[in-house]
């Protein structure tokens, strides 16, 4: 719920509802990571990686 509350405010519509279906995908993703190896050290990894590259694209074109 945090993404989805966070994410729709920052973009007007109708980009909002676009932006919420990846964090949508990418949290079906990172659950069946978790329910497929019993761990949560690969949904943790990838979860900091893909927030790695927002961030880096933040800086390269929104700065």
């Amino acid at each position: 719920m945090y993404h989805f509350l966070s994410v729709i405010p920052l973009f007007a519509w109708p980009y909002n509802v676009f932006m919420v279906v990846p964090v949508f995908a990418a949290g079906l993703i990172w659950g069946y990571m978790r329910a497929r190896s019993d761990a949560v050290a690969g949904g943790i990894v990838s979860h900091i990686l893909a927030d790695g590259g927002i961030m880096a694209v933040y800086l390269l074109f929104l700065t």
